[in-house]
């Protein structure tokens, strides 16, 4: 295989316009991450129907660079999110999935976002741990007070969150019946 060609694109774009939407994606995904969280693969997948609404598992493979086996356990989670869905190609035994709206609005979408909130609950709480099997000794250095207190008021935020997730998707879901 010759090295200098350009692979073609499973949609047909400009090599041109194929390398903008992978920098407009790379902005999106670490904006993703960074902001939210959110596992990195994910991100990538996630933000991937931003630009293409409907792709099939191949087309994500290609575009992400991942393998067979992480796309499928992908895609599975977005499904689960209830941010994508899957249909089948008429005449074929391939499926599609779609986008058709942004997720934001999704419970199960929000909901996995507390989950991830409950593993940053989890890494606090090892943190803290730290802090107190190691106070005596860093009680004098500067700034360990005020990390501790802030690692310690943290930790208690955090045990409400999966109050507020569900009554945050009681509301979602009342909200959602009403539209």
């Amino acid at each position: 295989m010759n090295s200098n060609k350009i692979e073609q694109d499973p949609h047909g774009f400009d090599p041109e316009i194929v390398q903008i939407e992978k920098d407009l994606l790379d902005f999106l995904e670490d904006g993703m991450v960074n902001v939210s969280g959110r596992d990195p693969i994910v991100s990538k997948v996630m933000s991937t129907f931003y630009t293409r609404k409907e792709l099939t598992q191949q087309d994500l493979q290609y575009l992400t660079k991942y393998s067979a086996g992480t796309i499928s356990k992908t895609v599975r989670q977005l499904i689960d999110m209830k941010v994508i869905i899957k249909e089948l190609i008429p005449g074929t035994h391939k499926h599609i999935y779609k986008m058709e709206k942004l997720p934001y609005g999704s419970p199960a979408y929000i909901l996995s976002s507390g989950k991830m909130i409950e593993g940053v609950s989890d890494e606090l709480k090892i943190i803290l741990d730290i802090l107190e099997k190691n106070k005596e000794n860093m009680k004098d250095l500067e700034g360990f007070n005020r990390v501790y207190s802030i690692a310690s008021q943290l930790a208690t935020l955090m045990t409400s969150v999966p109050k507020f997730m569900a009554i945050l998707e009681m509301e979602l879901e009342d909200f959602m019946k009403k539209q």
